[in-house]
């Protein structure tokens, strides 16, 4: 027995020595170099290029062969910058040689070390790699193949119907790896030029049934990028409706993708339906950090994601986004919603991105005569619902349960509606910016909004602490409407009405913290008003009004104010070419204040919106100073009965459907306007007659006047 397995050892021992004494030989004596014609020739049919192999090709000697490759060219197009589109330095090929008995071929390795690749697009828009002689790669491999096939075999039974030919399922290549490789790409047309640097590349798969794995390590415009991808076999590819699952790990751009599912009908008509979970750190991008969760579903028009989480600076939104661009006019819908919205955390150093129709808010010397770009509206169509728990506006001020609707259709933006809870109350917004006729609407409407739950700041929290005690009921209105093809000529063209009313209230009138170093602020100092002194005021009414027409918002004596300590109107206008603003202010005070404070009480505004300039009115000031000269403070008094309005609230709101919202003028209140319009009269009759006394008296106060400035 012993000697009988002896026998069996020696002669295995024999075949192996045989074996690898003939496989020797045949390395030894094979000439790869006398294939190189025939793969050139090759090569140039089924590509119209010429294939170079400049240096040698040779076996190496080892345990398991290696087919080097060295010094390989592909010729470019004729009009193309490089003379060649693909360099390899080396390309290493290892073979299993045991397999090779069963007829099996098994490649354990490919190396390409080095590859150039350089892929252009003319100005005229061809592409370098649409070769001369153009053919589906995959369907001239597989007739090749079984045209060999038959040729050798002219008795074996040949599926033609299967996805990959016999042929090729014999070949297993386990792993193809890159080595310091490069691609660059060239566009003439938009003279763009990128370049990727690849350092390592590894593909690997046991066999053509096995899971697909790929290591990537590369560099795309001086931004790394690395890959890990765990994929399906090889022939789950080429299968029609067969699921070919990946799992993907990619860092590029400092952000962190994890994308995991199954394509279908890769070779064909791709769909997808995968689970994407992406991050991006705090000022990527000059963005807030940023994650989102999301299911994507459809194929490479149609998508559907399902947002488990978007955290934007750690605000969620979840809901659905619809994409289809199957059609000329992409169409995009989405349903949104979140618990909490904190445009704080939104703000980043820089602006993320440029809205087009939304320009800086900050006061221009002149509005720009550029064109509005409406086409843009033209380039989708989007319906959008959106729905916000909390919007936390600043730290003082939010919003609850807002909800927008808005869609986008041929060119038409239409926001209907936008509402809102805000200060204990309601606001209603619409808007139409339409691309046809160049046009835009815009409506706002409050209802039961509470002042001192508008901000934080008008609540009192002590006894010098400004705020609203009682009352506090606000009512907002804007309807303005505008035509024009550039942004002056909307300005320009601007018309409609802003109004604002604050009711009967009670004002704890303490410090106000958060106008330090404001208009306000400046104004309250000329008025000499001491707002740290705690006190109470009763307020009757205080309004806004703004008629906005030719390019101007003009407030017809629309800014008043109505209390127990104070009554003051203004008259003025805002340029809205040029943010320029003009106001008189008229507030009326007791001289028991002192001269200082009537000087101040007869106050110009000028200036810009971003910069307004307080001055006092010098002619009304040497008007006072003449009448407390002649007829003592008893003469000043009645000016100040003259030219003062004792129901400016009722004024301002002249001729609009909300005069009935404020204190209406008793019968003496009108019967003294009346003669305050008489004496005005009479004033104007006699002012001619009493013109040169003033401007003597006029030249004896200048001086004094200008000293009060001074100080």
């Amino acid at each position: 027995m012993k000697k009988f397995i002896k026998i069996i050892f020696s002669l295995i021992l024999i075949i192996l020595v045989g074996t690898a004494i003939g496989v020797w030989y045949f390395i030894q004596n094979f000439d790869l170099n006398s294939y190189k014609k025939m793969i050139e020739e090759q090569a140039y049919n089924y590509t119209g290029r010429q294939l170079k192999i400049n240096g040698n090709a040779h076996l190496g000697i080892s345990l398991i062969p290696t087919l080097v490759v060295d010094d390989i060219t592909l010729s470019n197009a004729s009009w193309a910058q490089h003379p060649d589109m693909l360099k390899i330095k080396n390309l290493k090929i290892e073979i299993s040689v045991i397999p090779l008995l069963n007829k099996e071929i098994i490649i354990n390795d490919i190396t390409l070390v080095e590859p150039q690749i350089y892929l252009e697009k003319s100005s005229a828009g061809m592409e370098n790699w649409n070769f001369s002689k153009p053919q589906d790669t995959f369907s001239s491999l597989q007739t090749l193949a079984f045209a060999q096939l038959e040729q050798t075999s002219d008795n074996q039974q040949i599926d033609k119907t299967s996805p990959l030919p016999d042929f090729i399922k014999q070949i297993s290549i386990k792993n193809i790896g890159i080595d310091d490789g490069f691609v660059q790409y060239i566009d003439e047309q938009s003279n763009q030029k990128q370049e990727l640097y690849i350092n390592s590349l590894d593909f690997s798969m046991q066999n053509l049934d096995s899971p697909i794995n790929a290591q990537i390590n590369a560099i795309y415009e001086n931004n790394p990028i690395k890959m890990a991808l765990k994929l399906g076999s090889f022939n789950t590819l080429f299968t029609p409706d067969k699921p070919f699952a990946i799992d993907t790990d990619i860092q590029a751009y400092n952000l962190k993708a994890l994308i995991n599912g199954n394509l279908f009908n890769v070779t064909e008509d791709i769909s997808f339906d995968v689970m994407a979970d992406i991050t991006s750190p705090n000022g990527n991008f000059d963005l807030p950090a940023i994650s989102v969760q999301t299911g994507l579903k459809g194929n490479l028009t149609k998508v559907i994601a399902t947002i488990k989480q978007l955290s934007i600076a750690d605000n969620i939104i979840s809901g659905t986004l619809k994409i289809d661009i199957s059609k000329n006019i992409p169409q995009i819908a989405a349903i949104l919603k979140s618990p909490k919205i904190n445009l704080l955390t939104l703000q980043t150093k820089k602006t993320a991105s440029n809205f087009t129709f939304i320009k800086d808010a900050y006061a221009l010397e002149s509005v720009p005569n550029e064109l509005i770009p409406y086409d843009t509206l033209r380039l989708l169509n989007a319906d959008v619902v959106l729905n916000i728990q909390k919007l936390i506006i600043d730290s003082g001020m939010s919003a609850n349960n807002v909800a927008l609707n808005a869609s986008l259709k041929n060119g038409i933006l239409n926001i209907k509606p936008l509402t809102l809870d805000f200060g204990s109350g309601k606001i209603d917004l619409t808007a139409v910016l339409n691309a046809s006729n160049q046009t835009l609407s815009l409506k706002l409407n409050s209802k039961d909004i509470l002042l001192q739950d508008l901000h934080k700041e008008f609540i009192v929290d002590n006894n010098e602490d400004f705020g609203i005690l009682s009352g506090g009921k606000t009512l907002l209105n804007m309807d303005v409407s505008s035509h024009g093809k550039t942004y002056r000529q909307i300005a320009q063209n601007m018309k409609g009405q802003i109004i604002a009313i604050l009711s009967e209230s009670k004002i704890q009138t303490g410090s106000l913290q958060f106008l330090t170093n404001s208009f306000v602020s400046q104004l309250l100092n000329v008025l000499k008003i001491d707002t740290k002194k705690s006190g109470t005021m009763k307020l009757q009414c205080a309004v806004a009004r703004a008629d906005v027409a030719d390019g101007k918002a003009v407030f017809p004596n629309g800014i008043a104010l109505q209390s127990d300590k104070l009554t003051l109107s203004s008259d003025g206008k805002i340029n809205l070419l040029n943010d320029k603003i003009m106001f008189t202010l008229n507030p009326s005070f007791s001289l028991k204040s002192g001269i200082a404070q009537a000087l101040g009480s007869l106050i110009n505004v000028g200036g810009t919106l971003e910069n307004p300039q307080i001055v006092l009115d010098d002619k009304q000031a040497v008007k006072t100073l003449v009448s407390i000269a002649t007829t003592g403070a008893a003469g000043y008094i009645g000016s100040q009965t003259i030219t003062s309005d004792s129901s400016p609230c009722y004024t301002a709101l002249k001729n609009t459907a909300y005069q009935k919202n404020v204190p209406q003028p008793s019968a003496a209140s009108k019967a003294q306007q009346q003669a305050i319009s008489d004496t005005k009269a009479a004033y104007k009759e006699t002012k001619a007659a009493v013109k040169q006394e003033l401007k003597n008296i006029e030249k004896n106060t200048k001086d004094f006047i200008n000293m009060f400035k001074r100080k």
